[in-house]
């Protein structure tokens, strides 16, 4: 916790890595992995709703690169 510029208080709880018993420290790094997955599927299906993109949509018709997938895929 900052205040200013200035750290008041800096902790870490519990495992960084349950099944080998790695303790988490506050300079422990996690992959966003699949945090960027439900990231990306919430932005998609936002832009749904808006009416810019079908679940059948091409991504050729997105973006400027060929892609011969769908996004349902």
């Amino acid at each position: 916790m900052k205040a200013g510029d200035d750290l008041i208080h800096s902790s870490a709880h519990g495992y960084s890595n349950r099944a080998d018993e790695i303790m988490n420290m506050t300079e422990t790094r996690f992959g966003i992995a699949s945090g960027c997955k439900l990231f990306t599927a919430i932005a998609i299906c936002q832009l749904i709703q808006k009416g810019k993109l079908r679940f059948d949509s091409k991504l050729k018709d997105c973006v400027r690169i060929m892609f011969p997938i769908s996004i349902k895929m």
